[in-house]
């Protein structure tokens, strides 16, 4: 085609090529394999010769084995670029004497073709030892089925390589499997004949085959890299495989085919120039081999003084194993002293473990201890707060009726001082009397003993001079005490247990009552208690009536009044007291 004449797309074409090629481009593609037969899989040969040298598998393995162009196509690879490597063809028929016959002519140091059921084949084979894995049609269905177990016999670089990817032959099953693993891994489709896919199942790919796989099936890049290899693989068909004389043809069909072969010549003319740079490649790698043998034959050198070397050292070590022996053995000694020593030091770490489990456990419980306690804190600091609200509201009442009772206590001041200078009187006028009734004659019990009852109203209306004429009332007072004797022991009593009467201090601190004419106790008991007089140092009964003024509206005693209730109830004995 003259250069005037081409169009737009054939230039974008040709400089995609100019740079994809490159990058895909190995020498192996440019191959011609060596078995020939009628077969459809010619335009994948490039493929494989091309997988065999990107990829460098150590193991290549095909199931079903329907095509021998495709086996032993990996074979040539195989055999040209690792040779030291293993492959397996399984089929579940037995294969063809002239199969057999040429693999073992041509690869029988790393090939072999078998007949085996699915689970033969997957018992020869070990987990993650398959690096390259051809499925053929007639075994795609059994591979998705148990795709499982296979998939466990790829290694991490692992790559599986399907015929008839695209289901033209009447086949599905090949259309299928590559329909599934797609849609979990990486994959590359070659459309030409009945389609050839390529999945990466491993993770640890070479860096040749991931940029094929980095192509997107859309990419335009993608379908230049098909068109390549199917013109690779068309140049590799053999010549009885192409169609009739072109004699046959008509004109215009001539025409068109001279055109195409123009076309082909151009592209291998350009594939010349890439074999050419593939060439150098190779001439290059020819020259870091060489550089390679320099470097054995130095290594060689090296070992052969590392050789005498050893000899010298084998001397040395004669020598030196008998001091190994010497101290050998008192290692030994000292491995057993060890041995003892480990074992005193196990047994110490044993108890301080425990010890350490049982401080543990103390401190556990006592966290927990801990938590219960200021739970409760918490709770009683809420309560005291309730309280002291409370409280607070109480002292503001108790104020104001402090305030109150106070008026009403210097009222009850200026009553009581009244009271005191005439209940010193009487006390006198008690004396007198008790004076009297002492210096009455003996007769005078008789009479009294006759009518002990009646003898109170008669003394309390008998006429008297102007200075008795409070006797009776004295009397009658007198009399009564006797009445209450009982109730009045148990009091004293009381007060007595209690040990916050001190008898010596009350006289001296209240001189007025030894003039009474009665024991300090019972002056406490029936008098001094109300008129706020202290029954001793530890207990002040004027604070007490005034610091609780519902003791001092009862009229009850102080002192007995905090005996009974107002100790259980946390008052206060004195001001600032403890409870």
């Amino acid at each position: 085609m003259p250069q005037s004449l081409m169009t737009d797309t054939a230039r974008e074409r040709r400089v995609s090529e100019q740079v994809l090629i490159p990058q895909l481009s190995l020498q192996s593609m440019f191959w011609r394999p060596k078995f020939t037969d009628d077969s459809a899989w010619y335009p994948h040969v490039p493929v494989a010769f091309w997988l065999i040298e990107a990829h460098h598998p150590q193991r290549v393995v095909e199931l079903g084995c329907d095509e021998p162009v495709a086996y032993f196509a990996f074979c040539q690879a195989l055999e040209r670029l690792n040779p030291l490597c293993e492959s397996l063809a399984f089929t579940t028929q037995p294969p063809r004497r002239a199969w057999l016959d040429y693999n073992d002519a041509q690869y029988q140091e790393f090939s072999a073709l078998q007949q085996a059921t699915e689970q033969q084949a997957l018992q020869a084979l070990d987990d993650g030892d398959v690096d390259l894995m051809h499925v053929s049609p007639s075994a795609a269905a059994a591979v998705l089925e148990n795709w499982e177990a296979w998939e466990r016999k790829l290694s991490p670089s692992g790559l599986v390589v399907i015929s008839e990817a695209q289901g033209r032959t009447g086949s599905r099953h090949g259309a299928e499997l590559y329909r599934y693993l797609k849609g979990y891994y990486s994959h590359f489709l070659f459309a030409q004949g009945a389609g050839l896919g390529i999945v990466a199942v491993g993770d640890q790919q070479s860096d040749v085959v991931s940029r094929l796989l980095a192509f997107s099936p859309r990419d335009p890049s993608a379908r230049l890299i098909q068109q390549v290899f199917s013109r690779l693989g068309l140049a590799c068909a053999p010549a009885s495989a192409g169609d009739s004389s072109t004699e046959e043809r008509p004109s215009e069909e001539l025409a068109q085919a001279i055109a195409e072969r123009d076309e082909r010549i151009r592209e291998l003319a350009t594939l010349t120039q890439l074999l050419e740079s593939a060439e150098q490649r190779e001439q290059q790698e020819r020259q870091r081999r060489e550089q390679a043998e320099q470097a054995r034959a130095q290594a060689a050198e090296e070992r052969r003084a590392l050789e005498q070397a050893h000899t010298e050292l084998e001397t040395r070590l004669k020598t030196v194993s008998a001091e190994l022996t010497a101290l050998k053995q008192a290692a030994d000694k000292a491995r057993a002293d060890q041995q003892a020593e480990v074992t005193s030091l196990k047994v110490a770490l044993d108890q301080r473990n425990r010890e350490v489990a049982e401080q543990q456990a103390s401190r556990k419980r006592a966290e927990e201890r801990l938590a219960t306690l200021e739970a409760e804190f918490d709770k009683e600091r809420a309560a005291r707060q309730e309280v002291e609200q409370v409280a607070a509201v109480e002292r503001e009442q108790d104020g104001r009726r402090l305030t109150e009772l106070r008026e009403r206590a210097d009222q009850l001041e200026a009553e009581n001082r009244f009271l005191q200078a005439e209940q010193a009187q009487r006390f006198d006028e008690i004396a007198q009397l008790t004076r009297m009734l002492e210096e009455r004659p003996a007769e005078a019990p008789a009479e009294d003993e006759e009518a002990p009852e009646a003898s109170q109203p008669q003394v309390a209306e008998a006429p008297a001079a102007s200075g008795e004429e409070k006797r009776p009332r004295l009397v009658e007072r007198f009399v009564m005490r006797g009445k209450d004797a009982r109730k009045l022991k148990r009091q004293a009593q009381l007060v007595q247990g209690s040990g916050l009467f001190d008898a010596e201090w009350y006289l001296a601190t209240y001189p007025d009552v030894r003039g009474a004419g009665m024991p300090p106790l019972e002056h406490f008991l029936r008098f001094g208690g109300q008129e706020g007089r202290s029954p001793g140092p530890n207990f002040d009964s004027h604070w007490y009536l005034t610091e609780y003024l519902d003791v001092a509206e009862s009229g009850m005693n102080p002192l007995l009044h905090y005996l009974k209730f107002g100790r259980s109830e946390q008052r206060l004995p004195l001001p600032g007291g403890v409870r």
